[in-house]
C-alpha cells in the first residue's frame, strides 16, 4: 500500500480547512500520531471526534487504526525504534540485543495498530460464546495452541485445532453460539481461510489475528486485531509476529480477568492446586540423584 504520509501530501490541496489542519498535525507528528486515540487527537486539535474518524476514509483507509499501522511501518529511521539487522560478525548478546530491539519494536507498533473498541468487541465475542475453536496452521499452529492452552485455564470453553483437514470440518460445525479464533501472519494462507469460511457461513463470530489488514482473513472476520512488525530481510517474521500477537491474546485474557476478579482468582487456586500435584515437592527432590551423581 502506498504509504500515507505520501498520500496526504499528494492529496493536501484538495482537503478541507479541518482534514488539512490534522493532515498537518499528522504531516508534524507522525511518530506521536501512531499512539494516540481518536478521541485524544479530536482534543489535542479541539475538533470533533467524527472528523477524525472520517479523515483515514477521505484517504482510502479503512479506519484510523489502518491509517496509524501504515504511518508506523512508512516511519523515517530517526522516528522509530529500529532495531539493526543482525550481522554475521555480531556476536551471541548482540544478536540477541538487537533482536529484543526488534521485538520492541514491534510491541510499539501493535499498540498503535489496535484499536480499543476493536479489543473490547473482541473480549465481548468471547466471553459470550458457548464454544471457541481456535484455528491455526504452520507457524501459527504454536500460537493456536497456546491461546487453547490460556483459554482453558480462564475457564474459557476453547479447542485449538491445528490440522488443516480437521480445522475445516470443525469449522462447518459450528453455529451463531460459538466463536472461531483465526491466525495467519498474511491473513492468506488457504487452510486457514478454508477454516474462517465455513465457520462465517454457519453464523459463528470470527477473530482475526493478522498482520495485514487488507487480508481476506480480515475482510472476512467480524474483528480483526492486527499484530504489526517491522517487516525484515531475515525471514524473521515468524518470531516477531508470534510476539505480537502473544502481546494481543495476554492482554485480551487480562482485561477478561479483570471484569470478575474473584471468578479468576477462585479459578487460579484450583488450577495452582491441579498444577502442585504434577511437580516435584521438596521431600522428593532430597531423593532425586544430584547432577553428574550418575556419570
Amino acid at each position: 500500500m502506498e504509504n500515507a504520509i505520501e498520500r496526504i501530501r499528494d492529496r493536501y490541496l484538495s482537503l478541507s480547512v479541518v482534514e488539512k489542519k490534522i493532515a498537518d498535525f499528522v504531516l508534524s507528528h507522525p511518530a506521536q500520531v501512531i499512539y494516540m486515540t481518536t478521541a485524544g487527537l479530536a482534543g489535542e486539535l479541539a475538533i470533533s471526534e467524527g472528523s477524525i474518524i472520517r479523515f483515514p476514509a477521505r484517504l482510502g483507509f479503512k479506519g484510523f487504526s489502518d491509517l496509524k499501522l501504515n504511518i508506523a511501518r512508512n516511519l523515517p529511521d530517526q522516528n522509530r525504534m529500529v532495531s539493526e539487522e543482525a550481522a554475521p560478525e555480531d556476536d551471541p548478546h548482540t544478536v540477541l540485543s538487537k533482536l529484543s530491539s526488534e521485538l520492541s519494536d514491534a510491541a510499539q507498533m501493535t499498540v498503535a495498530s489496535v484499536s480499543n473498541q476493536d479489543l473490547k468487541r473482541a473480549a465481548e465475542l468471547i466471553l459470550n460464546r458457548k464454544r471457541i475453536e481456535i484455528y491455526g496452521v504452520g507457524s501459527s499452529s504454536m500460537l493456536a495452541s497456546d491461546a487453547y492452552y490460556r483459554f482453558m485455564r480462564q475457564g474459557l470453553p476453547a479447542y485449538a485445532v491445528t490440522d488443516a483437514h480437521m480445522a475445516s470440518v470443525s469449522a462447518s460445525m459450528l453455529d451463531e453460539t460459538c466463536l472461531a479464533g483465526v491466525v495467519s501472519y498474511s491473513g492468506r494462507t488457504v487452510e486457514t481461510l478454508k477454516a474462517a469460511e465455513p465457520a462465517k457461513k454457519h453464523g459463528a463470530a470470527v477473530i482475526a489475528l493478522t498482520s495485514f489488514p487488507n487480508s481476506p482473513l480480515a475482510k472476512l472476520s467480524d474483528v480483526c486485531l492486527v499484530s504489526a512488525s517491522r517487516e525484515t530481510s531475515s525471514g524473521r517474521e515468524a518470531v516477531v509476529f508470534r510476539y505480537s500477537q502473544m502481546l494481543i491474546l495476554e492482554a485480551l485474557l487480562l482485561y477478561i480477568s479483570l471484569k470478575d476478579v474473584g471468578k479468576t482468582l477462585e479459578k487460579m487456586e484450583n488450577i495452582a492446586e491441579i498444577i502442585g500435584d504434577h511437580r516435584v515437592h521438596e521431600r522428593y527432590s532430597e531423593k532425586m540423584p544430584k547432577r553428574g551423581n550418575d556419570l
